[in-house]
């Protein structure tokens, strides 16, 4: 959820709320700011925006529609240097700001990107699918099974304790029950077949962005890691006693079925073409 300011659309509300011109990157979370909480609580929603060096300079915060500067003399506060002569409202307004862009950011990506995309849209249709098109003896849904093991139990106890009204994510934030069923219902699918993907554009560039380089590693080590076994299902060399797998992609019609069910659910393609596996097929 961080990018570059420019980036975002000139009527995104990150962006028209951004009131320094020092401001090169923002994290947004505002698009909770669209779902009630219950009486006593204020709503979700916040944006914190950084300079060129990432300092934090400001924060917008939803549950007031204002935009909150970094007090001028906080760091002398914070290093002891200076305790005088300084505004408390205006540092307690600032921690107030802090806090409500750290809980929305927390629920932003634990309740969509972790629940949501990861768990009940990836993992399921992973799990679903591969049990469904490939049959049991099929090389391919051993291996899946390390990533998928004991998915249909979490998520089933997820859907039963998490996600439904009174349940925990209901009384651990403060989304009122039927806003919290319409954040769950309507969170777009997210997947991106390369892990890669999940980079924003406008961050690529950015050498000091961790995900640049731990993403990139990870994403390297688990591409290696499949196709290394898929070589092996697929182009190990025969011997005499254990003659090749008569098994390639244009024979294997278990595999062509299940790439073509597990594209349909994560949105990758409209119908069954395959492109959109060309890099594996």
């Amino acid at each position: 959820h961080t990018q570059k300011l420019e980036s975002l659309p000139a009527t995104s509300l990150a962006r028209k709320k951004c009131e320094s011109t020092k401001a090169v990157y923002v994290n947004d979370n505002t698009a909770l700011g669209s779902y009630r909480v219950r009486r006593g609580y204020q709503r979700y929603g916040a944006a914190a925006y950084f300079d060129r060096d990432f300092h934090l300079i400001g924060v917008y915060t939803c549950c007031d529609g204002k935009y909150y500067d970094r007090p001028s003399k906080l760091a002398d506060i914070v290093d002891g240097i200076d305790e005088v002569n300084f505004e408390f409202q205006e540092f307690d307004e600032w921690r107030h700001a802090l806090w409500a862009w750290r809980v929305s950011a927390l629920a932003l990506v634990t309740v969509a990107d972790h629940l949501v995309n990861v768990h009940m849209i990836a993992a399921n249709a992973l799990v679903s699918t591969s049990r469904t098109y490939l049959p049991i003896d099929h090389p391919l849904r051993a291996f899946l099974k390390i990533f998928t093991y004991r998915t249909i139990s979490i998520n089933s106890k997820a859907f039963l304790t998490l996600t439904m009204p009174k349940g925990v994510i209901n009384r651990n934030w403060a989304f009122q029950d039927d806003d919290l069923q319409r954040l769950l219902e309507t969170t777009p699918c997210t997947f991106k077949k390369n892990f890669k993907d999940y980079i924003p554009a406008s961050m690529r560039d950015v050498q000091e962005y961790p995900a640049n380089h731990d993403l990139v590693v990870f994403c390297d080590a688990v591409t290696e890691l499949v196709r290394d076994f898929l070589t092996i299902i697929y182009d190990a060399p025969g011997t005499k006693e254990r003659p090749q797998l008569m098994r390639n992609i244009n024979n294997d019609k278990d595999l062509q079925a299940f790439l073509e069910a597990l594209a349909k659910q994560l949105g990758l393609v409209k119908s069954t073409d395959l492109s959109n596996f060309s890099d594996i097929v």
